[in-house]
């Protein structure tokens, strides 16, 4: 589940949606056939973004493992003996 990541956000806004389209609703008693395309663009959405940053992050990963550009080595510690 860690691929959909943004997969609950998009779920919070569409719950957020249909519950408000449910109190209007009751208030004015109109209907809105807009409505399941709104929740299905919601979610599709957070799909969609959660599977792009989860490609981009492999394809950083693996340009970060691409043994044509090594890494530098890290900086050797300070050593206690040269403190004076």
């Amino acid at each position: 589940m860690h691929r959909f990541r943004y997969l609950k956000y998009a779920l919070c806004v569409a719950l957020i949606f249909i519950g408000l389209k449910i109190f209007r609703n009751r208030i004015f008693g109109t209907f809105d056939p807009i409505s399941p395309g709104v929740t299905f663009t919601l979610l599709v959405g957070g799909v969609t973004v959660s599977m792009w940053k989860v490609k981009r992050n492999e394809a950083v990963q693996a340009s970060a493992a691409d043994p044509r550009f090594p890494q530098q080595p890290a900086a050797p510690a300070a050593d206690a003996s040269l403190k004076r």
